[in-house]
């Protein structure tokens, strides 16, 4: 998170292997604009889709960023619950920054 700092973000981490609905939980407490994921294994889609869906159904209107090596080969899957897929923090940047 120090990176999107540095890029001028505002960033909280929020801890690893968190469960879906504590995600959920504090978007919706913290109401940001956007959340980062992090999914390492492909094994972990299931647990990335059921936070993607609490998230969308408790804050509709933060974009959710996923990236990380488990995401490549589900990355069609990750975009149909809407999240935006990135290969790293750089170009998360560029997309919401509207450059990409």
């Amino acid at each position: 998170w120090a990176y999107l700092e540095v890029r001028g973000w505002s960033a909280k981490n929020l801890g690893t292997s968190l469960p879906a609905a504590q995600i959920a939980r504090t978007v919706a407490d913290l109401e940001p604009d956007t959340i980062f994921l992090v999914q390492t294994l492909l094994s972990q889609l299931e647990d990335a889709l059921e936070t993607i869906n609490m998230i969308r159904t408790q804050s509709p209107h933060c974009r959710i960023v996923i990236g990380g090596r488990g995401t490549r080969a589900a990355a069609s899957i990750l975009e149909q619950a809407e999240a935006i897929v990135v290969n790293d923090f750089d170009e998360a940047c560029r997309i919401l920054e509207g450059r990409e």
